[in-house]
C-alpha cells in the first residue's frame, strides 16, 4: 500500500526538442540552428516533456533539465499541473559541437529525487554552417563555395560525352552532409560518405575538403534547354538542416556550351 510520502520510481521518458531533426548519423537528434543560436526570443532550444502515466507527478514536482556532464543545470520548472506537457530551455552556448550531448531531466518532489528521463537523449549539433559564410560583398555566388569543371564540361558538352566528375569543395564539410548540384533544372543530390570527410562529432575544419561527383550524360540530357546551355552550380545541407550563408547559399553559376544532339 502507498501513502502520499512514499516515493516510487517511476518510467520517465526522453525529452523533445522544437525544430529537432531526425534521422542523424552518430546521435538520436540534431539540433538546428535555427532551433538553438537563432531563435526569435535569444533563449536558446525549446524543450518539450510529454506528461508521464497519470499519477505519476504531482502538482509541486520540480523538472530540471541537465546535460551529462555539466554541473550547471540548463532549466527548471515546477509542476502546475502533472497531465500537461512541461517546458524547459536549452540556453545557447551550452550545447558543445565537438561531441555527442546528452540532454536529460530530473524530476525532484520534496527535494527527494523520484525519477530520470532514460535513455539520456543524445545530440548533434554544429555551431558552424557548411561552408561559413560569404565573405565577399560582391554578388554572383557563395565566396567558398568552389566549383571545379573538368575539361571535358568546360569546354563544351559533345554528342560523344559520356561521363565525367568534376570537383566541389568547401570549409566544415562532414560526413553526411547533402550537396546538391544544379544543372539548369535538374538537381543531382550526393551524401558526403565517412570516408570523404570527418564523421560526427568532430566539427570539420576551416580548410576546404574536395569532394568528387559524377555527371552522366543522362542527367545532362534532362537538363537540355533550346539556348544549348549547361548551367552549374551547388549548394550544401549538413545532416541537421543547416545550409551555407542563407544569403547566398549557392556557388557562383559556371555556364557551358552543349551540343549532346551532335547538329
Amino acid at each position: 500500500m502507498t501513502t502520499p510520502d512514499t516515493f516510487v520510481v517511476s518510467i520517465f521518458y526522453p525529452p523533445r526538442v522544437k525544430g529537432q531533426t531526425t534521422p542523424v548519423e552518430g546521435a538520436h537528434i540534431g539540433v538546428p540552428l535555427n532551433a538553438y543560436d537563432l531563435v526569435s526570443d535569444g533563449k536558446g532550444a525549446e524543450v518539450k516533456v510529454d506528461p508521464p502515466l497519470s499519477g505519476t507527478l504531482k502538482s509541486g514536482d520540480v523538472m530540471t533539465l541537465w546535460l551529462q556532464g555539466q554541473a550547471a543545470l540548463l532549466s527548471a520548472q515546477a509542476v502546475e499541473d502533472p497531465d500537461a506537457c512541461i517546458f524547459l530551455r536549452i540556453p545557447t552556448g551550452r550545447l558543445q559541437p565537438d561531441r555527442i550531448n546528452e540532454l536529460y531531466y530530473t524530476v525532484e518532489r520534496k527535494r527527494q529525487h523520484i525519477g530520470t528521463s532514460e535513455p539520456a537523449l543524445r545530440v548533434l549539433y554544429n555551431a558552424i554552417r557548411p561552408g561559413l559564410k560569404h565573405q565577399t560583398r560582391y554578388p554572383g555566388g557563395h565566396s567558398e563555395l568552389a566549383l571545379v569543371l573538368p575539361d571535358a564540361i568546360k569546354n563544351g558538352v559533345g554528342a560523344d560525352f559520356v561521363s565525367a566528375q568534376l570537383r566541389v569543395s568547401y570549409p566544415y564539410c562532414r560526413a553526411y552532409d547533402r550537396i546538391s548540384l544544379k544543372c539548369n533544372d535538374e538537381h543531382l543530390n550526393v551524401s558526403v560518405s565517412k570516408d570523404e570527410a570527418p564523421q560526427p562529432p568532430n566539427p570539420g575544419s576551416a580548410a576546404p575538403t574536395s569532394i568528387l561527383l559524377t555527371v552522366d550524360r543522362a542527367f545532362l540530357d534532362k537538363a537540355r534547354r533550346v539556348d544549348r546551355k549547361l548551367s552549374f552550380s551547388f549548394t550544401v545541407t549538413d545532416q541537421l538542416g543547416n545550409g551555407p550563408d542563407p544569403d547566398t547559399p549557392w556557388s557562383s553559376v559556371q555556364t557551358v556550351d552543349e551540343n549532346l544532339g551532335g547538329h
